[in-house]
């Protein structure tokens, strides 16, 4: 009786360490928009009995000890969310990262339009897509997103009065493997009267050294400068150029792919 107990005993172990050697999916997660103008709520799921979900809103990275998701989130600043699912008999799963941001509602211009036409297959509805407040996906033809193929977004924006404005928060993408580049340089000016024009930010981003230093993933550029009062905003994003030698498309024009283009 004594080996036929120890004999299960064995396989329960055996059983529990060939658990550990597989890992959690992330946790599934619903939401809204990631940009917000007062709260917005983040549902949590891992359908795996004897799983819980812990998670952080600091952008550190959740152990065991950070709080217990319980509850859908009510998140009401900008934040880094991050979750992962645990259970006893299995490994940790990656973490789940999420950006939130809070963002004042500013008046909507009164007209907008872009310069160069995107890509017919990548041309959403048009400009009205760079101003919906609507999310793309990791799938850059959902239609959420605008492509260009090798040509710069020149973004005017134009309203009736006066508003103060304080910066941008530009959504783009980067999946290196589909030729989505990082944009070469970013510039933004402002006027009044539509006729001088002053430059109130640029941004130029370092070139990606190698593949390994471009990240497949949603990206976000924020730009801030002192607040100004204008009528006027002209946002010209370059693109990357021709794709690095290190590249197997190398010589060939980059892919510049933006969602969202929102005024502070």
């Amino acid at each position: 009786m004594k080996k036929i107990l120890c004999l299960w005993g064995q396989i329960l172990v055996l059983s529990h360490l060939a658990g550990q050697q597989f890992q959690l999916a992330p946790p599934q997660v619903q939401y809204g928009s990631p940009f917000f103008a007062d709260t917005i709520g983040v549902a949590l799921e891992f359908a795996l009995e004897g799983a819980s979900i812990h998670y952080t809103l600091d952008g550190s990275e959740p152990g065991q000890q950070s709080p217990v998701y319980k509850h859908r989130i009510v998140i009401r600043k900008s934040c880094v969310l991050k979750a992962i699912a645990f259970h006893p008999a299995y490994r940790p799963s990656e973490a789940l990262e999420l950006r939130f941001f809070h963002q004042k509602i500013t008046r909507k211009p009164d007209s907008a339009w872009i310069v160069q036409i995107p890509h017919e297959r990548y041309a959403g509805s048009g400009v009205a897509t760079l101003l919906d407040r609507k999310k793309g996906s990791a799938n850059y033809g959902d239609g959420h997103w605008l492509g260009f193929d090798g040509k710069p977004l020149v973004l005017h924006l134009f309203w009736q009065k006066k508003i103060k404005t304080k910066g941008l928060l530009i959504s783009r993408l980067n999946d290196p493997a589909a030729w989505i580049f990082p944009p070469r340089k970013i510039l933004v000016k402002g006027s009044k009267d539509g006729l001088v024009y002053d430059i109130l930010m640029e941004k130029v981003l370092p070139a990606p050294s190698d593949a390994q230093s471009v990240l497949s993933q949603q990206q976000y550029d924020e730009l801030k400068w002192p607040a100004h009062k204008l009528r006027y905003l002209e946002i010209e994003i370059q693109p990357f150029g021709n794709l690095p030698d290190w590249h197997p498309g190398k010589g060939s024009p980059a892919w510049l792919f933006v969602d969202e283009i929102l005024t502070r």
